[in-house]
């Protein structure tokens, strides 16, 4: 359990860091595979360890968006999975 807090608070690190989260009329996206690439870099960066696979990523990261209450959600599109009502920014 405390494993999954130690991953869960890196996630959460790097939504309070690296998320903006845009109004649902300015639509927004990201793929989640840039989202998960991110996330990779955002661990490097700040030396932070990382074991996290991209599905565990997208679990503990829409757990979080849920939390928060956001608009943002993931989908399932013909062009791939995105993201909708938010960017990245480094």
């Amino acid at each position: 359990m405390e494993h999954y807090k130690n991953e869960h608070n890196v996630v959460k690190a790097f939504y309070n860091h690296c998320i903006v989260l845009s109004e649902p009329k300015h639509k927004k996206a990201e793929r989640t595979a840039v989202v998960y690439a991110g996330f990779l870099s955002y661990c490097r960066e700040n030396r932070f360890p990382c074991s996290i696979s991209s599905i565990q990523f997208h679990r503990m990261f829409q757990n979080i968006l849920t939390e928060e209450g956001t608009e943002a959600r993931m989908v399932h599109r013909n062009r791939g999975d995105f993201y909708l009502h938010l960017q990245m920014q480094f």
